[in-house]
């Protein structure tokens, strides 16, 4: 059977682990301090926020993205990204892509504001 929920263990708190239960899933996720990787209000109406999810979003229901757990995400909310989601697999890579969309889009939004960036 493939694992479902997952939380986040290890010395660094960071590394995925499978979760053996739906209680001790659900704890885990009530504290956002424990699954919350960045989160970046670039104006009053763009942020970018990435997370743990905990659950694997490598199936979707038109492909198999990944054969390895895709468990973190960073969504765009307002801007020209408005509403595109990015996945990753480890912390890092999800620290590494929210960075990224922030590098992408300041420059974007400088110069549709008319301000250099």
């Amino acid at each position: 059977m493939i694992p479902m929920h997952y939380i986040l263990g290890g010395r660094s708190g960071r590394t995925p682990r499978v979760c053996p239960n739906l209680r001790a899933w659900k704890a885990f996720m009530d504290d956002p301090a424990q699954y919350k990787v960045d989160e970046t209000d670039i104006t009053l109406d763009v942020r970018v926020s990435t997370i743990f999810t905990g659950i694997d979003c490598s199936h979707t229901d038109m492909m198999v993205l990944s054969d390895a757990p895709i468990l973190f995400e960073t969504v765009v909310m307002g801007g020209p990204l408005n509403g595109h989601i990015f996945y990753a697999q480890t912390w890092d890579e999800a620290q590494a892509c929210h960075d990224g969309v922030l590098h992408a889009l300041i420059p974007e939004l400088a110069a549709a504001r008319g301000i250099e960036a």
